[in-house]
């Protein structure tokens, strides 16, 4: 609650911090801040994409990945547009290639996948 409230007040950074405090284990069943932080997760990855993008990235990469682990096309579906989020950001900050390398180890990672493929391609990752 206290994410969201600074959130609303446009303390990215403070939202920011709060958010890390309650980081877990990237192996963590529950996910990187918790099944219920999910939704502030995001949020707080959207808005830092311009003051901290490099946050916003680890953010948009944990939450995907995590999408992928967990199969099925709805999660491959938004996996990409937290992708797309990604190369978008890495874009901005000039690190194009950067992404590029993440992207094809990502499609090596995953390459016996073929809804990810689909979905990858309909996103034009």
């Amino acid at each position: 609650m206290l994410i969201q409230i600074a959130l609303d007040e446009a303390q990215v950074d403070k939202a920011l911090e709060l958010l890390e405090s309650q980081k877990r284990p990237h192996d963590s069943p529950e996910g990187p801040y918790g099944y219920a932080m999910y939704e502030v997760a995001i949020d707080v990855a959207k808005a830092t994409e311009n003051t901290h993008p490099l946050a916003s990235i680890e953010i948009y990469q944990r939450y995907a990945e995590r999408l992928i682990d967990q199969r099925g096309r709805d999660n491959y579906r938004q996996a990409c547009e937290y992708l797309t989020s990604m190369g978008n950001i890495y874009q901005k900050i000039g690190k194009s290639t950067v992404w590029i390398d993440y992207i094809m180890s990502l499609r090596e990672k995953y390459k016996n996948l073929p809804a990810l493929k689909d979905e990858m391609a309909m996103a034009k990752l």
